[in-house]
């Protein structure tokens, strides 16, 4: 175990630590098989947390409260589920891969600290807001990871409806409000929504070159897939995009990102 930029680095999880040292066709078969179990995982997952509820043992003190906060409360506990639902990139000790609710908070972490860097003048309490948003209807229609989003249809499908259910929860005016924040940021038409977009992209790079490949690895992927991905982030933050070619080559040179 070695430390690296701050981070302990432990042996890569599962079946990545064994692909160094095959033929790139070797390496190649074991990814594909690694993505399939992966995939597979994903929708038994999937299929679970779309049939479960958040089980309140009592809902007495609930009922005895205001309608407006009970509906708040309600809405926060089944929140709380976005905990359980699993994201293909690894924490950055490596040790597992975070959950969306995880990712949720690193990246308004994000927004927080990086906002001076975005070309455009943002609203940063907005941002935040729609990072904090913008994945719970994974709670719903789980995680699909960006290098499985060849075909949209199905995944917006279930992202609609998913939404559709979880602001309904909250009180008529607060669904309004962030259900509206939430297809702001699916649009990315405004300055707020493209630097959060560009947020919810860098992350992830972070995230695969601190642990030494990370999906870039288990998708098999190279540069140039990668910058066809995440290039919005030149638009609105062109420091921040620029960093991210930096971290691109380096893991090139290290073989972690197949080269273009």
């Amino acid at each position: 175990m070695t430390r690296m930029g701050g981070f302990l680095q432990r042996p890569l999880p599962h079946a990545l630590g064994d692909v160094i040292g095959l033929t790139d066709g070797e390496r190649h078969d074991r990814q594909g098989r690694v993505g399939r179990t992966a995939r597979r995982e994903r929708a038994a997952v999937r299929w679970d947390i779309i049939h479960r509820r958040v089980d309140v043992k009592s809902t007495v003190w609930l009922d005895s409260l205001d309608q407006r906060l009970a509906d708040q409360f309600r809405f926060l506990l089944e929140v709380d589920r976005l905990k359980t639902v699993v994201r293909g990139n690894r924490i950055a000790d490596s040790s597992r891969r975070e959950n969306s609710a995880e990712h949720s908070w690193h990246i308004a972490l994000f927004a927080t600290v990086l906002a001076e860097w975005a070309v455009d003048e943002i609203d940063t309490n907005r941002v935040i807001q729609m990072l904090l948003f913008h994945d719970i209807v994974e709670i719903d229609a789980g995680d699909t990871p960006l290098f499985e989003r060849e075909d949209d249809t199905e995944h917006l499908q279930r992202e609609q409806a998913a939404a559709m259910r979880l602001f309904e929860l909250l009180p008529s005016d607060q669904a309004s409000h962030f259900k509206q924040l939430w297809e702001e940021f699916e649009a990315a038409e405004t300055a707020d929504a493209q630097f959060a977009k560009a947020i919810d992209r860098l992350q992830p790079i972070l995230l695969n070159h601190v642990v030494g490949g990370g999906t870039w690895t288990d998708y098999n992927v190279d540069e140039h897939r990668e910058r066809s991905l995440t290039g919005r982030i030149a638009m609105s933050a062109p420091t921040l995009w620029a960093a991210a070619e930096s971290i691109f080559a380096d893991a090139v040179a290290n073989g972690w990102l197949r080269p273009a």
